[in-house]
């Protein structure tokens, strides 16, 4: 701590009593509500916001080509969903440090306040500019849900209790992904794209009504205090924050970007991974110099279910997210299913991930150890994406439904149990060191550090593989296309021809042969899913085997 002259002990035990939220150790629900429908209605906001937030990564996917169509902006398509996706990613470990030093209703109603407001923008934008300044807004505000949603969750109920409420919000996501095609295609042809941003508002007000009325947070200690401006400024690490951001942004770009706007090795691409580079090694540099003042403090990082958690949930989003873009992608162009055909297919994946999330959570209450499920997640998403990743164009409707059940049932079982094991750990610290005057302190720190952590790696990992995974699809079907000799047909004007139109695009004599092209390049992004799916095992053998019951 010397190495920070201003950071001395009297400055971190002050800090820990900021940390009033999440001091109090679990216990009855009793003891903060009079009655357990309360509970369910807080819950069921949360779900709500969990849904629209979630809705809003995939909704614009059969919405895009009427708003290019009204905004004659075909050039601005990928920022669209890359405005979103910058924002939410970068500010999700500021929302760690804000969990920690206030209110967690209020920096979660601030945050709906962001997404609602950026939802509005888009739904009566004038124009593009404004349409991805919305975006941008929006997804500062979603950054922030998913980490207060398991925060409120930790305040409402016993920790051998959580599992279920995370499962059913996480199967919340998992649904919004699959019908946000649907209900896009549906707004877009029935009534207008706008609806794609107007149906977050309803829900959202919903949301902010029923937790201003029923959700009334852990009261603050006798001895504690609030964060003053000042002193919250200072504990935001703005040094660290200002190496962050161009960090998280400068990588996503070059990924999003290379090898398809621009050559791997062109003096944009090259300029992005060295910025990424530099402000990375800064970050670490102030992460360690600033030690408990920082965004991630180091004695949080380099806990063992922190840094394994990070491993598993990092190579999980990204397994997810491959494989539920490219399954209804396969069903479109090779089944030649609608986009709402495509989603109803898909409806196994969705409905296998739901049971077997709700399964395992109930085992998880009754034998109280998570970390099995999470090595059996590994292993059935691993099976599962190996599976999908030989269909062929001959394929029938039995081979891959039960493919995706299996692929699906692994999701089930390791959604969410990161942010267990988090909870877990640190329940388990507060009990063996509940004679430290501070650990209260610091225990709500790491929860709330730690939250932040598991979420920003689901996302980045997201983020990261469907942009590994569009390039190795690219590349596969480009060099397909030039195999398959088709006559006409350029390899890179394909690849900007929406699935449905492909059919019509191409000669039916030569369809044979650019589907098989295209099947290929498909199977090679189940591919990199299964990679990513086999990976996270390391992360899962990784974990302490602790149980919630203890």
């Amino acid at each position: 701590m010397s190495s920070q002259g201003t950071v001395d002990k009297t400055t971190v035990v002050s800090r820990e009593k900021y940390c009033s939220i999440d001091t109090k150790t679990d216990g009855s629900l009793k003891e903060y509500y009079n009655s357990t429908w309360k509970i369910y209605l807080v819950v069921i906001a949360l779900a709500l916001t969990t849904f629209c937030t979630s809705l809003d990564s995939t909704i614009l996917a059969t919405a895009i080509p009427q708003i290019t169509d009204r905004f004659n902006s075909l050039d601005d398509v990928e920022w669209y969903g890359a405005a979103y996706l910058l924002a939410n990613c970068s500010v999700q470990l500021i929302y760690g440090k804000l969990y920690h030093l206030h209110s967690v209703k209020w920096v979660y109603l601030v945050a709906l306040f962001l997404f609602q407001l950026g939802s509005f923008v888009c739904a009566i934008a004038p124009s593009s500019v404004v349409l991805i300044t919305g975006r941008a807004v929006a997804g500062l505000g979603a950054a922030g849900i998913l980490s207060g949603s398991i925060l409120m969750i930790r305040q409402l109920v016993p920790l051998h209790q959580r599992p279920g409420y995370m499962a059913a919000l996480a199967s919340m996501t998992g649904i919004a992904w699959i019908i946000g095609p649907i209900i896009g295609g549906a707004f877009t042809d029935s009534v207008s794209w706008r609806w794609c941003f107007y149906i977050n508002l309803p829900f959202g007000l919903i949301t902010c009504i029923l937790l201003l009325i029923f959700y009334q947070p852990l009261q603050l200690l006798p001895n504690s205090q609030r964060v003053s401006l000042r002193d919250s400024v200072r504990f935001l690490d703005i040094e660290g924050t200002a190496l962050f951001l161009p960090a998280i942004v400068s990588l996503l770009l070059a990924l999003q970007w290379g090898g398809t706007k621009f050559p791997w090795g062109s003096v944009q691409i090259i300029v992005l991974l060295i910025i990424f580079s530099i402000t990375s090694v800064g970050f670490v540099f102030v992460q360690i110099w600033k030690q408990e003042l920082a965004t991630v403090p180091p004695r949080v990082m380099t806990s063992r279910n922190v840094w394994a958690g990070f491993v598993f949930t990092f190579c999980f989003g990204a397994a997810v997210v491959v494989a539920m873009y490219y399954i209804p992608l396969w069903l479109q162009v090779i089944k030649n299913d609608s986009s709402e055909s495509s989603g109803i297919m898909t409806l196994s994946l969705v409905i296998a991930m739901v049971v077997t999330s709700l399964l395992t959570a109930i085992l998880i209450t009754v034998i109280g150890y998570y970390t099995p499920f999470m090595i059996l997640a590994s292993i059935l998403m691993s099976v599962g994406g190996g599976l999908l990743s030989t269909l062929d164009t001959n394929a029938s409707s039995k081979k891959y439904i039960a493919f995706q059940i299996i692929f699906g049932s692994g999701v089930g079982c390791g959604i969410q149990q990161s942010m267990v094991a988090i909870q877990a750990a640190v329940n388990g610290s507060g009990s063996r060191n509940s004679s430290s005057s501070s650990s209260s302190g610091s225990n709500g720190s790491a929860v709330s550090m730690g939250t932040a952590i598991m979420t920003f790696a689901q996302t980045l990992g997201g983020a990261i593989f469907i942009a590994v995974a569009q390039n190795v699809f690219e590349n596969k079907l480009s060099n397909g296309i030039v195999a398959a000799k088709v006559p006409g047909l350029d390899s890179q004007a394909i690849l900007k021809i929406g699935a449905t139109e492909l059919r019509n695009t191409v000669e039916s004599q030569y369809w044979d042969a650019v589907s098989h092209a295209y099947n290929a390049a498909i199977d090679d992004t189940f591919r990199v899913a299964t990679i990513v799916a086999a990976v996270s095992i390391l992360g899962a053998l990784g974990m302490e085997w602790i149980s919630i019951k203890r």
